[in-house]
């Protein structure tokens, strides 16, 4: 079935190609055993040249079948070894034709993202800034759910390692929006971006973070919830809001560069 699905992916015209792109996208849903299979057959090569087609039903299929895909070791290692494969996917991200295609983007990006390579590779892809807004409006929308939220929160922590990163997401008001989002439920994710933000934008961020009265209050409950690895980020987020209240520094110029963090 695998070797035959490839083939199809292959072969016929690009109406032809639908009907075998829905049913790799139906049996890697939820089957690892069906994932692994069709990463064997090559699948993976023949999706990342579809996924430079125009037509908007392909696109979206094609980008559901690689997130599903994306979530197998040898897939992830197909996936970004694809001649560009990263950075299709980051386009896809930004300019997808329809609004379900970026929601799978965005959720491949976040298991790409577990191998440590393609986390710094993904942080330096040039189109990766722009996809912040993408990002960003994915985690303020109302018509998505929770898991594309936490993965667009994973991913923006991700690129706000990199300075130009954490300068745009900045700018787009990241900040405030996040402390929001982990004021109405506690993520892990929250924290890590929080984090980030705080160690490449110095005073500007933790002064900002520190005048607002609702932040360690979601910080103590990430404490709280028993996770080691948020209580541990959470924890040095705290130290570094409170060392600042204790200097008492005044938010400014750090770095020869200002950051509008709030």
């Amino acid at each position: 079935m695998a070797d035959f699905l490839a083939g199809e992916l292959i072969d016929g015209g690009t109406k032809e190609k639908i009907k075998p792109l829905v049913e790799i996208r139906i049996l890697t849903k939820t089957s690892c055993f069906n994932r692994s299979r069709l990463v064997e057959a090559g699948v993976v090569e023949s999706l990342m040249k579809l996924l430079r087609l125009g037509d908007r039903t392909i696109q979206e299929n094609t980008m559901a079948a690689i997130l599903n895909l994306s979530k197998d070791i040898a897939g992830k290692v197909r996936i970004g070894g694809s001649g560009g494969g990263l950075e299709m996917i980051v386009e896809v991200l930004n300019e997808g034709a329809r609004a379900e295609s970026r929601k799978h983007a965005a959720a491949a990006i976040f298991y790409l993202s577990s191998l440590g390579d393609y986390c710094r590779l993904i942080g330096e892809i040039p189109s990766s800034i722009p996809a912040v807004s993408v990002l960003l409006d994915l985690v303020r929308s109302g018509e998505v759910g929770d898991g594309v939220k936490a993965d667009s929160i994973a991913i923006l922590a991700k690129i706000a390692e990199y300075p130009d990163g954490m300068i745009s997401v900045l700018r787009r008001g990241g900040l405030k929006l996040t402390v929001k989002i982990l004021s109405l439920s506690t993520k892990q994710h929250c924290v890590v971006l929080l984090l980030n933000l705080c160690v490449n934008g110095g005073s500007d961020v933790f002064g900002a973070l520190a005048k607002d009265p609702s932040i360690v209050g979601s910080l103590y409950t990430v404490l709280s919830n028993g996770d080691c690895g948020g209580g541990r980020k959470a924890s040095a987020l705290m130290k570094i809001i409170h060392e600042f209240q204790e200097r008492k520094i005044e938010p400014g110029l750090e770095r020869g560069r200002f950051v509008p963090a709030w």
